[in-house]
């Protein structure tokens, strides 16, 4: 083969594969640039078209529960799904160009699957919205609604000065009345996006939901009722209770500072509206018909019910002896006081009059007496409730005070005999009457303690050692002065006992 030869086969091999291929590459990448400008062109069209309708701000406050702006930015992504999606097409139709029949092929199917999809999207985007604006219609007219009937100030829920600002009820029913309308509409939006095979669970779940609304709804509206009877009770009990002079009545006996700053009217009033609130609670949850929830909650408000009547006897039985311990304690503090009670300590030498400020013996008596009083009351209260292990305790304790208080009345009035036998012995002018007055005044102190510790009811061991060792020491005490100072004398007394007995023997 000749050189000229070589060289018109060579320029007929670079003709075909010009005329071939490059320039099917060239196409297909002038089309791959003019796709990629088209797509981001028209990606950035819809980004601004979704941004211009506001439609991304409302999207935006919903995924972010209505505070603030929130994280997601909804035209950014659509921009890029929109943006995808062409370019996608684009590279379909540049494999097409290329006659690259191994990346045509799955790119023409996945154009196909989108292309099907798209009307299927573009009707559940649809139908979702449309429920969107019904439900956010019904909302609003449910907010209307509520506000119109000034439901948060019947359920109480306007805050006062001071206080932290709380979720409305009104707005808790637009929020419930919003979410039950999309709920009711997700079945529909699924069902047009996905194979009905695949919502068989969804479909079941939504259907429970709804199948509970019933019971829902009648536990809710079991409650609000309840709830509006029982603000009622308890402001027409709180406006009777003021009209009768409840309030006064506390002044009155002198115990106004046990409720505080709250008038009594207003604490019945909160009574009976949470004695109301029981039941009402109970069948709420039974309305419910949740077994395994509703049963342990309204087992536990039913023992609660049952148990008011003993909580309510109790405090009954409480307030009656509180307010007539008070006045009898005050009646026999004032009849003490008449009878110059408070002068005791001066009589029985333990002290002087009380100054001013100080508590005198006829208040402490009557605080004594109203204390006992209390006790008793503890007492049969706790048994009414059940409680018998603080009522047997508080029995005990009772009992030990009683004891205490006797032990220390008839220590009193030993110090008053003493203080009397040790007056009427200095009375008599004996040589050694200050140091009989005082043995005697010491022996009748000694007897009565003793007395007095026993009705405490200490040991008799305890009073034996803490009075016989005492006197056993002194005993011994006085026998060694005796025999160590006093020897030489008694040995001549005992001789003349002994000469005395002597004569006498001789002489009969």
């Amino acid at each position: 083969m000749s050189f000229q030869e070589i060289w018109e086969s060579i320029g007929d091999q670079l003709t075909t594969f010009i005329s071939g291929y490059f320039l099917n590459v060239v196409g297909a990448v002038l089309i791959l640039l003019v796709g990629w400008v088209v797509a981001f062109a028209v990606a950035r069209l819809v980004h601004r078209a979704v941004r211009s309708t506001g439609l991304a701000g409302r999207v935006n406050r919903w995924l972010s529960g209505g505070e603030g702006q929130g994280n997601v930015q909804v035209e950014h992504w659509v921009g890029r799904i929109v943006f995808w999606v062409l370019f996608l097409l684009v590279l379909a139709i540049v494999a097409s160009t290329l006659s690259l029949d191994v990346v045509t092929t799955p790119l023409n199917l996945l154009l196909e699957e989108v292309v099907d999809f798209i009307p299927s999207l573009i009707f559940a985007v649809l139908l979702l919205l449309a429920g969107w604006i019904a439900a956010s219609i019904l909302k609003v007219v449910a907010l209307r609604v509520s506000r119109s009937t000034r439901l948060d100030e019947r359920l109480g829920q306007v805050p006062r000065e001071g206080q932290a600002p709380a979720v409305p009820v009104s707005r808790l029913v637009g929020d419930f009345v919003f979410w039950l309308v999309l709920l009711l509409v997700l079945p529909a939006v699924l069902t047009t996006l996905a194979p009905k095979d695949v919502l068989v669970p969804v479909q079941a779940m939504v259907t429970r939901a709804l199948g509970f609304l019933p019971d829902l709804f009648a536990g809710g509206l079991i409650l609000v009722v309840g709830w509006l009877l029982a603000r009622i009770a308890q402001r027409v009990v709180a406006s009777l209770f003021a009209a009768v002079g409840a309030d006064r009545l506390l002044e009155r006996a002198g115990i106004h500072t046990v409720v505080g700053q709250r008038q009594l009217s207003t604490l019945l009033g909160q009574l009976v509206f949470f004695l109301i609130l029981i039941p009402v609670f109970i069948a709420t949850l039974d309305a419910l018909s949740l077994g395994a929830l509703t049963e342990p909650a309204s087992r536990m408000l039913g023992l609660l019910l049952g148990a008011l009547p003993a909580v309510f006897g109790a405090a009954l039985l409480l307030g009656i002896v509180f307010v007539a311990a008070r006045i009898f304690s005050q009646l026999i503090r004032n009849v003490l006081t008449e009878a110059g009670f408070n002068s005791i300590l001066v009589r029985i030498g333990l002290g002087r009059e009380p100054e001013g400020g100080h508590r005198t013996p006829s208040e402490v008596v009557g605080y004594l007496v109203f204390a006992g009083a209390m006790l008793f009351a503890v007492i049969e209260a706790a048994q009414l409730l059940g409680f018998s292990m603080l009522a047997d305790l508080t029995a005990r304790f009772l009992v030990l005070a009683l004891r205490v208080v006797v032990g220390l009345v008839i220590l009193a009035i030993g110090l008053w005999l003493a203080n009397l036998a040790a007056t009427a012995i200095n009375a008599t002018h004996l040589p050694q009457g200050r140091a009989l007055a005082a043995a005697a005044r010491v022996g009748v102190v000694v007897l009565v303690a003793a007395i007095a510790m026993q009705e405490v009811g200490l040991a008799n061991n305890i009073i034996v050692l803490a009075f016989g060792i005492p006197l056993a020491a002194i005993g011994l005490a006085v026998a060694i002065a005796f025999g160590t100072g006093a020897r030489e004398s008694a040995g001549r007394e005992v001789e003349r006992w002994i000469e005395h007995l002597r004569g006498r023997g001789s002489g009969s």
